[in-house]
Order: structure tokens, then sequence, then C-alpha cells
């Protein structure tokens, strides 16, 4: 059974770091930056043991130590001063996440969703302009951080069930239906000033309002699945717009 639980986590985990890959080219694609696979690659093995870890407190020493080597390989390679301290930014954040009961980001509902979003937002947003040295564009890294949030959100709705009791959460908090209508208007907006073509933008609003009807209490299942797939549609969309 345990070993049945360790597999499910291992594959949750790899569709996290395939959506944290492609949450890492939509940023590459929008502002047409040079590909950085080797750095891609490193950041997207460090995601199943560091959710792992997130979630369990626990890592199996050889799943760890891959992407160690994978981290040493971005240091030695590709990285430069800003990146290494956004990265450690992140990984501090990371590990503290979950420490309790005395310090631990997981504690407060809210600073919980913020700093999820912005550990996704450092990682996946800001390493990509560090790395080529560019202007970094603040109005779309917190328009990406807004997107974040709201895709968090819909797994902290579906997660109530398991929370209660537990850790509060910001679904336990307000009501459903009124937390609904925000992450509604916000993902609308949000994608409205990210996205000059109206097609990529009102499609990927319908996809997000759909997943915002459509989540429940106790459906993690459907949140793992469609919520993961919002950037790999959000990509496959940015794609289609440079061909």
């Amino acid at each position: 059974m345990q070993k049945s639980l360790r597999s499910q986590l291992i594959g949750l985990n790899s569709l996290t770091a395939l959506a944290f890959a492609a949450n890492f080219l939509i940023t590459q694609t929008h502002f047409q930056l040079n590909p950085q696979i080797l750095t891609l690659s490193c950041l997207s093995i460090c995601v199943i043991p560091v959710y792992q870890f997130i979630k369990t407190q626990k890592v199996n020493f050889a799943i760890a130590a891959i992407p160690g080597m994978a981290i040493c390989l971005f240091f030695f390679t590709t990285a430069n001063v800003s990146s290494t301290i956004a990265l450690f930014i992140a990984m501090a954040l990371s590990v503290t996440y979950n420490r309790n009961p005395k310090f631990g980001w997981r504690n407060n509902p809210f600073l919980k969703v913020g700093v999820v979003a912005l550990v996704w937002t450092l990682m996946s947003v800001l390493i990509p302009f560090l790395l080529e040295n560019v202007e970094i564009s603040f109005t779309y890294l917190f328009l990406r951080f807004l997107l974040f949030c709201v895709q968090i959100l819909l797994f902290e709705i579906a997660d109530i069930p398991t929370d209660k009791g537990r850790i509060q959460s910001v679904p336990q908090l307000v009501s459903v239906t009124f937390l609904k209508t925000i992450l509604a208007l916000t993902a609308f907006t949000a994608l409205f000033f990210l996205e000059e073509n109206l097609f990529i933008s009102f499609t990927l609003s319908g996809y997000l309002l759909f997943l915002i009807v459509r989540i429940a209490p106790d459906n993690r299942r459907f949140a793992d699945v469609f919520v993961e797939a919002f950037p790999i549609l959000y990509l496959l969309l940015k794609g289609v717009e440079f061909l």
C-alpha cells in the first residue's frame, strides 16, 4: 500500500514537473528568448523530489541525489549570479513551506497561496529573464503570479475535505461561490492583459472558467489532471501563434 502511494505521488509530481516545464517555455516563447534546454531539464528534474518532500516531509535519498546533481550542473554551466539568487530564494521558501507548528508558510492560508505562487513565478518566469540578462517586465511577472494564484486556489477548493480540521485554507474562510467569482474575474483580467492575441486570451479564459465551474470539494483527481494541463494548453497555443 505504501509503495502504491509512493508511486502515485511520483506520478502526480511528474505531471507537475511537466507543468513546470510548460510554464518555463511559455515565458521563453512569449519573449522569444534563447532556448535554455539544459537549465529547463535541470530545474524540471528537481520538481519531483521537492514536491514529494513538501507533501510528506520525506524523500528517498536516491531520488534526491539526482536533482542535487542537476542543480550542481546548472550552477556550473548556465547559471549566473542573479539566477542563482532567485533559485536559492525559491529553495528556501520550499524547504520552510511545510515546517510546523511554529514556522511554516503552510500554516497561514493566505501566505500559503502567495508563497507557492511566488516560487513558481521565480522558477518559471523570472529565471528565464535573468539567464538572458534582458529587461524584466514586472507587469508580466505580476500577471503570471496572479494566474498561478488562480490555479493554486482551484487545488485548495478540491482539498477542502482533507484540509478541514488539519489546516486552514482560503476556501474555508470565504464561501466557495464568492471565491470562484473572484477567480473567474482574476483569470479573465490577467489573460486579457497578458495576451495581445484575443484567440489565445479567450480560449484560456474559457478553459479556466470551465475549471472554476467544474471544480468541487473532494475532486482532487480532476484538479490534478485538468489544472496541471492548463500550462500545457497555454504552451501549445503560444507555439501555434509563432508558427
